[in-house]
């Protein structure tokens, strides 16, 4: 995950995610968030092929209907630089991705606001196409929800990827696992926590993310309800077993 919030007011932003770079070809998304109150946004994937350091992309689906083109260029590991030019514009104009040239760097999870990691359930792990990196486990505290998070990172912390999950706010980590649950050769995540809103020791709660080719992760949401409402939540065996034999 890339960002930055150049030419930006405060509180909006452009980022970058790159979900696959892969046999010379590339696919990701970039999206534009407008500042306060009302936080608009347009949002488009981009494929395109990779030569040397620099990328030359289209843009595709965009939220708003427009056309344009991206050019990357990968000036260090720290540095990516994006020109956004819109070719055809729709007749929605209540925001669009900017264009011109723009300066983007890692997340990082020191810049995070109220982030505390929960070292006991963070791990290193070779997530296929994602290579060795670190999975963290985290809470959110500087709010008056303390909401749990979950991102892929490097050992500096910079951010990857972060993970997509069902949970309420109030929970402990209790379990996480990394396993082949559909048997297509990518490692699934399986997560498990407590809710703790009426108190320590709440109810366990499961989540499942699936990977997909392109490194990203799949929550099946009806899935996880399944597996919390028939009790299949209590432990990682419990819910890898009864994936497992649905499949």
């Amino acid at each position: 995950i890339r960002n930055t919030d150049v030419n930006f007011p405060e509180n909006g932003g452009l980022s970058i995610v790159i979900s696959s770079i892969k046999a010379g070809k590339i696919k990701g998304e970039i999206s534009a968030v407008s500042s306060g109150p009302a936080y608009n946004m347009d949002s488009a994937g981009f494929e395109g092929t990779v030569d040397g350091d620099k990328a030359q992309c289209q843009l595709v689906d965009d939220s708003r209907g427009n056309k344009g083109t991206v050019t990357l260029m990968f000036e260090s590991p720290d540095i990516l630089k994006a020109s956004v030019a819109i070719t055809e514009r729709s007749e929605d104009n209540i925001m669009t991705l900017p264009e011109g040239t723009f300066e983007f760097s890692p997340d990082n999870l020191k810049s995070i606001e109220g982030f505390e990691p929960i070292e006991e359930q963070s791990f290193l792990v070779d997530m296929d196409s994602w290579g060795k990196v670190r999975f963290v486990s985290g809470k959110l505290t500087a709010g008056s929800h303390i909401p749990a998070v979950f991102y892929l990172t490097d050992e500096e912390g910079n951010i990857f990827y972060e993970f997509n999950t069902t949970f309420p706010y109030s929970v402990d980590v209790k379990a996480v696992s990394f396993k082949d649950l559909n048997k297509d050769g990518l490692k699934d995540l399986i997560i498990i926590v407590s809710d703790n809103y009426e108190g320590p020791s709440g109810p366990p709660i499961a989540n499942v993310c699936f990977q997909q080719k392109d490194g990203t992760f799949v929550t099946d949401y009806g899935l996880c309800q399944e597996i919390n409402d028939s009790g299949n939540n209590k432990d990682i065996q419990t819910v890898a077993d009864y994936i497992m034999n649905k499949k």
